[in-house]
């Protein structure tokens, strides 16, 4: 190999091993999340500074029958990371929802398109979610 070449392969190695991977941050972002029929939760995730964990924030609960139709609550977040991936972090929620007669919500928010919502006794369901 003539030295060229060399210096070809070392300097594509280095502009390669010198770039930084960096998660995505979903802070600060409003989220819509939809079954097959529309909305179910609309919410933005809170702005985790200083190393918080948890923090309060506020989301719109869409009806069942009406999905024009909400109503506010409010609650609190935790930023979870991933146990796979510590550059991954997700976000989950488990409340009492004020305007239902005490149900309890349980929600993982899985960024940037997936969220598992847990409803009172019901199963957990999977939800489509989209930027807004």
């Amino acid at each position: 190999m003539t030295f060229p070449n060399l210096i070809k392969i070392y300097l594509f190695f280095f502009l390669i091993f010198s770039f930084e991977a960096h998660s995505k941050i979903y802070e600060k972002k409003n989220f819509i999340c939809a079954d097959e029929i529309g909305p179910v939760i609309e919410f933005q995730v809170p702005d985790f500074d200083n190393g918080k964990v948890e923090d309060k924030f506020f989301f719109k609960l869409f009806y069942t029958d009406d999905r024009k139709s909400y109503y506010n609550e409010t609650s609190t977040m935790l930023k979870q990371s991933s146990p796979i991936d510590s550059t991954y972090s997700y976000y989950r929620v488990d409340t009492i929802l004020q305007n239902e007669e005490s149900i309890n919500l349980i929600f993982e928010f899985f960024p940037p398109s997936t969220l598992m919502l847990k409803k009172g006794k019901y199963m957990y369901k999977t939800l489509a979610c989209w930027n807004n």
